[in-house]
C-alpha cells in the first residue's frame, strides 16, 4: 500500500469559495471547494449545473481534509480523509456509483492499519490488519455482525489463533503486539473473553450471550490472586459479587440492574460474619448490623436516611420502598 499525501486533491484551496452550509454536519465546516473533473475550480452553483462531476475538497474544523470525488452527482472512485492539521491520508473510502465497497485506514506513518472490503452487501465483509510496524496482525470474515472466519497473527508472524465457521479463539493485540485478550466464538458470537495483564497474568474473564456481558465475570491481581467473582444478565451487574483479599473472601454483596440490593456480608479472616448491611437501589434501607466479639450492634436506615427501628416500622407500613 502506498504512502499517500493530499496533493492534487488539494490543489487550489487557497481562495475557496465560502462553504455551503450543512445544518446537519456534527463537525463545522471551514472552506470548500468544487473542483470540475478537468481540474479547474467553479463556484457551488456552476459544479451543480454542470453535473456535479469532480472533486469536492472540505476542510473541517478539526484540521481534517476531505475528498469525495463524484460521477453524474453520486460518490465513484477514492474519498480521502487527512489526520488532523496534515496532509497525510488517514482514511480512503472507495465508491461504485454511491456504493461503499472499501475502506482503508492508515497510521500516520503511512504504513496500512486495517483495509474492509464489502462484498456486494455492507453485512458481508473481509477485513485485514496490521501491526504498526506493517506485519500482518489478523484476516477476518464477517456476516452482519457474526464473526464466521479469522486468523491472528503474532508480531513476529506466527499464526497463534483461528475461528472457523463460528467457532474459536480471536487473539487481541494492540498496534505493538502487546496481547490484550484472547476471545472465545461460538456461532459467530463472542462467548467469552479473557483480558490479562502486562506479565501475562489474566486480568479478567468475562462471560457473553450475544454479544452482550452476561454469566460470571473474574477479575483477578497481577500476581493471579482472585480479586472478585461477579454475576451479570443481559449487560447489567446483577445476582451475586463475593470480594477477595489476599486470596480470602471479604465480602458477599447482592446486585439487581447495576445496583446494590439485598443483603451485603462483611467476613473476617476466620470467615465470620462482622457485618451485615441490608441494601435496596444502591441505598441503605433496613437494618445495618455489625458483630464484635460477643457485642451486637443494629443501626436502622429508611431510603439512606438513619432512623429508629420503629420509626422503620412505621414508615414501612405506612409506604412501600
Amino acid at each position: 500500500m502506498r504512502y499517500l499525501i493530499l496533493m492534487g486533491a488539494a490543489l487550489g484551496l487557497a481562495g475557496c469559495q465560502s462553504p455551503v452550509p450543512y445544518s446537519n454536519d456534527p463537525i463545522e465546516v471551514v472552506d470548500e471547494c468544487y473542483m470540475h473533473k478537468y481540474g479547474v475550480e467553479v463556484p457551488p452553483k456552476d459544479w451543480n449545473e454542470r453535473g456535479q462531476e469532480g472533486q469536492v475538497v472540505t476542510t473541517l474544523k478539526n484540521g481534517v481534509v476531505v475528498t469525495k470525488n463524484y460521477v453524474a452527482g453520486v460518490l465513484d472512485g477514492e474519498t480521502t480523509y487527512t489526520f488532523p492539521h496534515s496532509s497525510t491520508i488517514e482514511k480512503i473510502e472507495i465508491y461504485s456509483r454511491d456504493d461503499l465497497v472499501a475502506e482503508s485506514l492508515f497510521y500516520r506513518s503511512g504504513t496500512p492499519k486495517q483495509k474492509i472490503i464489502y462484498e456486494g452487501s455492507p453485512n458481508r465483509r473481509s477485513v485485514s490488519t496490521w501491526y504498526s510496524n506493517g506485519s500482518l496482525y489478523a484476516t477476518e470474515q464477517y456476516d452482519r455482525q457474526y464473526l464466521v472466519n479469522g486468523e491472528y497473527f503474532t508480531i513476529s508472524g506466527q499464526s497463534e489463533a483461528k475461528i472457523v465457521d463460528g467457532h474459536g479463539v480471536k487473539a487481541r493485540r494492540d498496534q505493538y503486539g502487546e496481547l490484550l485478550s484472547m476471545d472465545n466464538y461460538q456461532h459467530g458470537n463472542l462467548t467469552l473473553s479473557t483480558t490479562y495483564y502486562p506479565n501475562g497474568t489474566p486480568k479478567e474473564m468475562t462471560s457473553y450471550h450475544r454479544n452482550v456481558i452476561d454469566g460470571q465475570v473474574k477479575r483477578f491481581l497481577p500476581s493471579g490472586e482472585p480479586l472478585a467473582i461477579e454475576e451479570w444478565a443481559q449487560g447489567q451487574q446483577s445476582g451475586l459479587t463475593i470480594l477477595f483479599e489476599n486470596g480470602e473472601k471479604i465480602a458477599e454483596l447482592n446486585y439487581r440492574n447495576g445496583f446494590k440490593h439485598g443483603l451485603e456480608k462483611r467476613f473476617n479472616e476466620n470467615m465470620m460474619v462482622v457485618e451485615e448491611i441490608t441494601w435496596i437501589n444502591d441505598v441503605k434501607h433496613g437494618p445495618a448490623t455489625t458483630y464484635i466479639n460477643d457485642h451486637v450492634k443494629t443501626d436502622w436506615f429508611f431510603k439512606g436516611k438513619p432512623v429508629t427501628q420503629l420509626a422503620f416500622e412505621r414508615m414501612t407500613s405506612a409506604r412501600s420502598f
